[in-house]
């Protein structure tokens, strides 16, 4: 349990109040060794365990945090950190580096660094601004290593082990390194400035063959998963790139966790659309998420006439055009699926269905982002007014105002926004 200390409480006064809250745990104790089954963590003492020390805490989501102290000199002291979202990357820069000192907060020298950039970056008054530049490394092809221990994580290469010999194909349990393509909306800056913005372009899946150091994989040992063609380094992502976001990751679990929220959070409710019954297989999906693996490869056993009935209102939902796209199905299935075909296997429709789900709350987020966007671009135009704002965003001024008027941001202005405001706007 974690406890903030509200405002106009003295520290000694907390403690007393904590102490009381673990004593009444004491009579739980199963245990031998009497006392309450909450123990004060090492982390509230001082590193000499003498005596406490005020402890305080980042906290990104329920499993993205850092507590950390701050010495007189401004220095901040990392106790213990959470390496949620991070331990799929390989390390940039190793533990044998000669400028990291010894670390104790239960993470890897460079995962305790990200958490020191952010913390700097939220006490130097900047919190979504954080700078990713206190290591070359970072600059360098973000790598993960990716190891085809079950069918799901091999299934991405079914493409490229298509009529190939056995022994030149990627196999079970065989070691690879994956990399992060970059988002499409960054593509269109490459050249320093917007271009076109495709959404159909393909999507960048790229591997290699395994290397002890990923810092020295070879250009041409990185190829396209389905195609097995080369992809060139421009394509893909830098750690600097992967990490830039990891700060801003939202807490969908409650109100007021938004990727951009700040403060107190506000218990969620949930209610259940429709149940469906599904295999021990979803212990899998953080790896489906991670790697690219088809989470439709969990054993569905079947859904309730009243579910189906559920899930069908959820589908009819979005576009079949767009549904068609996302769920990877033909047009005469979706047929299938709208008309109430009871034929229509649980496996598929579940995905359809969730697919469903997803595409709506993809709409709700871009129009949340588009919200957030214009009221930002009205706050900045009050500030630095609109022809100014329009000049910085390479836009027309006539345009930018009818857009701010009627809260619909064309695509160029979004995009244009988002790079700049999540970027170097000044």
């Amino acid at each position: 349990m974690a406890f903030a200390m509200p405002e106009g409480i003295e520290p000694d006064d907390l403690m007393r109040r904590v102490d009381g809250v673990r004593d009444w745990f004491t009579p739980l104790n199963p245990y031998e060794e009497k006392g309450s089954i909450l123990e004060l963590e090492k982390q509230n003492l001082r590193e000499d365990r003498k005596a406490l020390e005020p402890l305080f805490c980042f906290a990104v989501s329920a499993k993205r945090y850092a507590l950390f102290n701050r010495r007189a000199g401004g220095e901040i002291v990392i106790r213990k950190a959470s390496a949620h979202g991070l331990g799929h990357l390989s390390a940039p820069y190793g533990e044998d580096d000669p400028d990291a000192p010894p670390r104790a907060s239960g993470v890897r020298p460079w995962q305790e660094d990200v958490w020191r950039a952010i913390i700097t970056a939220a006490l130097e008054g900047h919190p979504r601004a954080v700078h990713w530049d206190w290591h070359p490394d970072l600059q360098t092809i973000a790598t993960s290593q990716h190891t085809a221990s079950t069918p799901e994580l091999l299934r991405p290469f079914r493409h490229l082990n298509a009529d190939k010999p056995y022994v030149e194909q990627v196999r079970p349990f065989g070691f690879m390194l994956w990399f992060h393509a970059k988002r499409r909306e960054d593509m269109v800056w490459e050249d320093d400035g917007p271009g076109a913005f495709d959404p159909r372009a393909p999507e960048v899946k790229a591997a290699s063959p395994y290397y002890h150091d990923p810092r020295k994989v070879p250009p041409e040992a990185i190829f396209h998963r389905d195609t097995g063609e080369a992809v060139p380094a421009s394509a893909l992502r830098s750690y600097a790139d992967v990490l830039r976001n990891y700060h801003r990751s939202p807490e969908s679990k409650f109100i007021g966790g938004g990727a951009h929220d700040i403060g107190k959070l506000q218990r969620r409710h949930v209610f259940a659309r429709t149940v469906v019954n599904i295999g021990k297989e979803a212990d899998a999906f953080e790896d489906a998420e991670a790697f690219g693996a088809d989470e439709d490869d969990v054993t569905v056993y079947g859904v309730s006439l009243p579910d189906r009935a559920a899930m069908l209102t959820e589908i009819r939902a979005v576009s079949v055009r767009d549904l068609k796209g996302a769920a990877d199905v033909g047009h005469a299935m979706i047929g299938r699926v709208l008309s109430g075909d009871p034929s229509v296997a649980p496996r598929t429709l579940n995905r359809i269905y969730r697919t469903a789900l997803e595409l709506q709350v993809e709409l709700e987020a871009a129009r949340e982002r588009e919200r957030e966007l214009c009221e930002w671009l009205r706050a900045t135009a009050a500030v630095i007014g609109l022809p100014t704002l329009a000049n910085k965003l390479g836009v027309d001024r006539s345009n930018l105002g009818k857009a701010l008027a009627n809260g619909r941001l064309s695509k160029a202005i979004a995009l244009t926004t988002t790079h700049l405001r999540d970027g170097s706007f000044d």
